[in-house]
């Protein structure tokens, strides 16, 4: 008669422990979901925004080799300033498409940024010169690097300084 009572506990510890799994998996797996999801959107996030300062700069080399040939007054060779400014011309549509394709993964914020950032090129158009277009344009493109940098640290919340 021994044996039924070793037999039933035997058997509660197997419900306990068949129980217990199925909670914790029932609990483990939606958790392990959720933390997946959020991963791959701060990895989705993260390259979108690399793909905008990438984007960036490129346009910001084109402008800063522009301004240093004009202020020592030397020419860009001719092969050079046809891949410069096909880079700066691929970083203009880069940067389109991710305001385009990427208006769930920027920040509300960064996408403001990047819609200043367009109107301060539109209104470099109308510099008086060559050298003003430049400088209009280098300086609108590197405040919006320092500003993206910073919101896309946040958004990110990478905080490199700490």
């Amino acid at each position: 008669m021994e044996v039924l009572p070793a037999i039933v506990t035997t058997l509660g510890a197997c419900v306990v422990a068949v129980v217990s799994t199925t909670a914790s998996a029932w609990l483990a797996v939606p958790l392990a979901l959720r933390r997946f999801r959020l991963e791959k959107r701060w990895e989705k996030q993260a390259d979108a925004y690399e793909r905008v300062l990438t984007a960036l700069a490129s346009t910001k080399e084109y402008f800063e080799r522009e301004f240093d040939a004009e202020i020592s007054s030397t020419a860009i060779p001719q092969a050079e300033k046809d891949d410069l400014h096909r880079r700066h011309k691929e970083g203009l549509r880069e940067i389109a498409t991710c305001i385009a394709l990427s208006g769930f993964l920027l920040s509300v914020a960064a996408r403001e940024r990047l819609g200043q950032l367009r109107k301060e090129l539109n209104d470099a158009s109308n510099a008086r010169n060559w050298f003003g277009f430049l400088d209009s344009n280098l300086g609108a493109i590197a405040r919006c690097i320092d500003d993206l940098s910073q919101l896309a640290s946040e958004d990110l919340q990478i905080h490199p300084n700490k």
